[in-house]
């Protein structure tokens, strides 16, 4: 009784997974019919993937080929600016250049005016340097212990050194650009010529008086005036100094 219970559990469990196999093979099946068609389009979808790579790259080289002429073009435009200036320089630089006296009154504004602005600058510069002086001195103590007992006395140094650094500094920096008072005090005009900058070369000038003046351009950041473009160099005939 208890072998014939067996073999009917067998069996049970035989059919069971028949069963299973079965329901297994008829939902694939089902899935299959379900997603034929999109499995029949995958070879459409890879040929229109494929085709779509193949126009980016030939928009991609096109592209390429734009910039590339875009930038020959830019290049050319400014090798042609380059030869012209090259020429302008050329012949600005063997012609003797004429100065022409200013008026009293244009002399003193422009005196005060250069005076005005080579102070901020270099005030500016000097008010840079005793300030971070005064920040490392209440800064540097507190980093190490032993200084830090000193704290006091190391922020009080620092703060007498920073007025030194100014005061020094305001003395030099005057002293420095007090040719532009002389020249507004001398009583002779200044005397000025447009030429074409070039920094670094030398330029003859011809003063109002006759007698003739060589001068090597210096970069001026007042001016704000590149190489190739027009400039206008000062002469001041009490110090003997040209300037843009």
């Amino acid at each position: 009784m208890i072998y014939k219970g067996r073999q009917l559990g067998t069996c049970l469990v035989i059919l069971f997974i028949i069963y299973v196999i079965e329901r297994y093979i008829l939902a694939w099946t089902a899935n299959i019919d379900e997603h034929r068609e999109e499995w029949n389009n995958i070879p459409l979808n890879e040929a229109a993937i494929k085709e779509e790579k193949r126009r980016e790259k030939e928009r991609a080289k096109q592209q390429l080929a734009e910039e590339e002429a875009e930038q020959q073009r830019m290049d050319e435009k400014k090798e042609k600016k380059r030869q012209k200036r090259q020429l302008i320089l050329e012949a600005d630089n063997v012609t003797e250049h004429q100065f022409q006296q200013m008026s009293y009154y244009m002399t003193k504004q422009y005196c005060d005016y250069k005076f005005r602005k080579r102070m901020k600058n270099s005030v500016e510069g000097v008010a840079v340097i005793a300030l971070l002086e005064l920040a490392a001195a209440f800064v540097i103590p507190t980093m190490y212990d032993k200084l830090y007992k000193w704290y006091g006395y190391v922020a009080g140094a620092g703060v007498i050194i920073a007025i030194l650094i100014f005061a020094v500094g305001y003395i030099l920096v005057c002293r420095k650009n007090k040719k532009f008072k002389e020249a507004a005090n001398a009583g002779y005009p200044l005397e000025y010529c447009i030429v074409i900058a070039d920094v670094y070369n030398l330029k003859k000038f011809i003063c109002s008086d006759g007698h003739m003046e060589e001068w090597k351009m210096r970069s001026d950041d007042d001016a704000k005036v590149k190489d190739g473009e027009e400039a206008v160099v000062i002469y001041s005939p009490s110090t003997h100094e040209m300037f843009t």
